[in-house]
């Protein structure tokens, strides 16, 4: 059996993007375990978005088809988490359909085109 560890990265995400998060988000997990790392959020709802954010080839990390970041499920649970509440916000716009209001994502989405 696989240990899962997981934290729960949703006060981190308020602090640093406040209300631009989702207000329905109970739970916003980083959670690795020996074949994966993966952030799940869970609205207040019971809805749910499992994000998977590593693929494996050699054993070498490589970024998830199309996640912009390699996590390895061999690193420190705590440091990935780090490096994923870090990652760029147009990244976790791109990557979650649930963590950011729409007009947030809108926001930051139409900025990025335009600075390209």
């Amino acid at each position: 059996m696989n240990a899962v560890g997981q934290f729960d990265l949703l006060d981190e995400f308020r602090k640093i993007y406040g209300s631009d998060i989702r207000d329905t988000i109970r739970h916003a997990w980083y959670q690795q375990d020996q074949a994966h790392c993966k952030l799940h959020i869970q609205l207040q709802s019971g809805s749910d978005e499992v994000i998977i954010l590593n693929s494996t080839n050699s054993g070498k990390a490589q970024p998830a088809s199309g996640c912009p970041i390699a996590l390895n499920t061999a690193d420190d649970i705590v440091d990935n988490a780090q490096i994923l509440i870090h990652t760029d916000v147009y990244w976790l716009c791109y990557l979650s359909d649930l963590l950011f209001t729409d007009e947030f994502k809108r926001i930051i989405i139409a900025w990025h085109h335009h600075h390209e």
